[in-house]
């Protein structure tokens, strides 16, 4: 029933990053008869066609080479320098690595949700096969880290975790270890236990807790295959962090909303030398750390953090599926328009700090919105999207419902009602 829906390859359960030649080799006599390993343990368990299938066509996808062993030179790999990110499960029985599916990054137009996040998490769905695992690699986005925490925890539960945290308000304490290698950032996932999964059948997406990483590696180079669309998304998503803890409470000026200012102003200008050059290696190193920071804890030290663009964006995410930086791009600057006249101040200094608004002849009501529509004339220029229509949202979504199901939170500066909820995402259209 939980199923991760952020537009991001779900590489659960990665571990490793090889380029081509040596992913020949290791194909060759390491793969494929591990493969026909797990095979075996599959058909012996008898499990379903189609998991054996989804196990051979990951496996022709990037090695060229079909469930039987053989080559397929149609679907061989033509460029040397793809990265596989190797989808495999560990056991300690016997000490036996069994390698499963393989996705390609390289060439790939959108990211993609591929099965459920248990199913792909495993692949091996069964309860008791989880006490083979001893170790979940999650290479990929927030997506990906994200599933891995939660099938982390509910391999150590016998209910099911949803219900367990949401119905008994328990969260789990017991978790198969998890590592991350972080190939999209922006949502800082790595950084916290916290999880966004959204459950299908009761259209909700909404927060988990599950495995914090035990490791994390941050490398930029490993972003470079990632389609720029998803780049910028990732990026904006970390602005959107930033900003929804620095209009969070106090007001009062602190360290950590001076360190923030910082961050949201690295953010913008990292984004802008990627769209000229989006092979910069420093641009992407800056963007990697500043995720980081926006999600590590510190920019949220004394500070109650809002976040209710975030519960806006999840509640249309789990009826739409759109794009989480690319709807959070839509929603902001409509919801800060609302926002803005509570706290005409806070927002001044928003216009000022970051986007370097000249304050003079200026009333604070007007340097305040002057920043709202600055942030709004960014998304433009980065080629985010700017309304619904833009991002693809069905004209005949039911706003109504995304509005009635939405998380309202505490405010950063008024709190809202259902009914202007519906108003902002009308507004969005």
């Amino acid at each position: 029933n939980l199923v991760e829906t952020a537009d991001d390859y779900v590489h659960v359960g990665s571990f490793g990053c090889i380029a081509s030649p040596v992913a020949w080799f290791f194909a060759c006599f390491f793969l494929i008869p591990a493969y026909i390993v797990v095979r075996k343990r599959l058909q012996n368990e008898k499990q379903t066609d189609a998991q054996l299938d989804l196990f051979r066509r990951g496996l022709a996808h990037c090695t060229g080479i079909d469930g039987n062993g053989h080559p397929n030179e149609q679907q061989r790999p033509q460029k040397s320098s793809e990265l596989f990110h190797i989808f495999s499960v560990l056991y300690t029985a016997r000490g036996v690595i069994a390698g499963g599916v393989l996705l390609s990054l390289a060439g790939v137009e959108h990211h993609q949700v591929v099965g459920t996040g248990f199913q792909l998490a495993l692949g091996l769905p069964e309860r008791r096969l989880f006490g083979l695992i001893h170790l979940f690699g999650a290479v990929g986005g927030g997506s990906v880290s994200d599933c891995c925490k939660v099938v982390s925890a509910q391999a150590k539960v016998d209910e099911d975790l949803w219900e367990l945290e949401n119905t008994k308000h328990t969260r789990p304490t017991a978790f198969i270890p998890l590592g991350t290698i972080v190939t999209v950032f922006g949502t800082g996932s790595e950084m916290n236990n916290g999880a966004v999964i959204t459950h299908e059948e009761k259209k909700i997406k909404g927060a988990l807790w599950g495995a914090q990483a035990d490791f994390a590696f941050l490398d930029p180079t490993y972003t470079l295959s990632v389609p720029m669309k998803q780049v910028i998304s990732g990026a904006f998503d970390t602005l959107s962090h930033a900003m929804e803890t620095y209009f969070g409470k106090p007001d009062e000026n602190n360290l950590s909303d001076d360190i923030n200012e910082a961050v949201m102003r690295s953010v913008i200008r990292n984004i802008r030398v990627l769209l000229t050059d989006k092979d910069n290696y420093e641009a992407r190193s800056e963007l990697t750390w500043a995720s980081a920071m926006a999600e590590n804890g510190i920019l949220k030290i004394g500070k109650v953090t809002d976040f209710q663009c975030h519960m806006i964006e999840h509640q249309l995410g789990a009826y739409t599926n759109c794009n989480h930086g690319a709807g959070l791009a839509v929603i902001h600057p409509v919801l800060y328009r609302h926002l803005l006249p509570a706290n005409t101040a806070r927002f001044a200094r928003f216009a000022q700090n970051v986007w370097g608004i000249d304050p003079a002849g200026k009333s604070e009501l007007k340097l305040a919105q002057a920043g709202v529509e600055a942030l709004a004339a960014f998304i433009k220029e980065i080629g985010m999207p700017t309304t619904f229509a833009e991002l693809g949202v069905p004209a005949d979504t039911d706003l109504k419902a995304v509005a009635d199901s939405t998380v309202l939170t505490g405010g950063c500066c008024k709190k809202l009602s259902r009914e202007e909820l519906l108003d902002i995402l009308n507004e969005c259209k």
